[in-house]
Formats: C-alpha cells, structure tokens, sequence
C-alpha cells in the first residue's frame, strides 16, 4: 500500500511539474441539459454506491434499533435528519466546486496537484517504513 501511494504521489508530482496536467476546458464540458438530470444522475450514483447499503446495514440499523425504543416519530426524525444532513452536505460540495472553478487557475490546479502529489508520496513512504519497523 506505502509503495502504491508513493507511486502515484510521485507520478502526480512529475505529472504537476512537467505541466501535463491540465483543467479541463470549461468550454467543452458536457453540462447535463436540465435539473432533473443532475437529480437523477444523484439517484443513480448513490444507489450504485455500495457503502451506501453498507452503511444502513451496518451503523444505521444500530441508530434505528435504540431510536425505535422511543418511538415511530423518534425514527421519522431520525431518518429525515439524517437525509437532511445528506442534502445540505452535497449542496456545500456542489457550491464549492462550482466556486472552485472560478478560482482555481491552472496554475492553482498544478500547485494543488503538486501539494497532493507530495501528500500521498509522504503517506507512502511513513506506511511503507512503519510497515518495515513492526516487520509486516
């Protein structure tokens, strides 16, 4: 795992510095033609996503067993907190990529790919030696 992660930290640093990496043009992006769209493709995309199930499998069945000692309205809340949650999250990441294209330059991209890039080589090398020092 340590050698996977410097492998590809390095690679998005050679990558940043060569400047081979680029922002897609904004111009010729595909832009999904109406909301329902971007809706579905949401709906599509959360259900095709396994930790989803694994989740209320697993951490939410818990929540809801104790929730369900109080009562239907307990679960109700629960539930639609939790959703709730979900939405007003996803709104923050979607308003901050579209802010984010507006701000970030190519020369912002590269330095981001570059700090990345050096992030992930970091991480690789202290997994790779820890993993050394403990004799996996």
């Amino acid at each position: 795992g340590g050698l996977t992660l410097l492998a590809i930290g390095g690679s998005y640093i050679i990558a940043a510095a060569r400047g081979t990496i680029h922002l897609p043009d904004p111009e010729r992006a595909h832009r999904p033609s109406s909301y329902s769209t971007l809706f579905g493709l949401g709906v599509v995309t959360t259900l095709a996503n396994p930790f989803w199930y694994l989740w209320w499998v697993t951490v939410a069945t818990g929540y809801l067993a104790q929730a369900q000692a109080v009562g239907i309205t307990t679960l109700a809340a629960f539930y639609f907190g939790h959703i709730s949650a979900d939405f007003a999250w996803d709104t923050f990441l979607s308003a901050s990529v579209s802010a984010g294209r507006r701000f970030l330059t190519g020369r912002r991209y590269r330095v981001l790919i570059l700090v990345s890039g050096g992030f992930m080589a970091y991480l690789g090398m202290v997994f790779f030696f820890s993993s050394l020092e403990i004799g996996i």
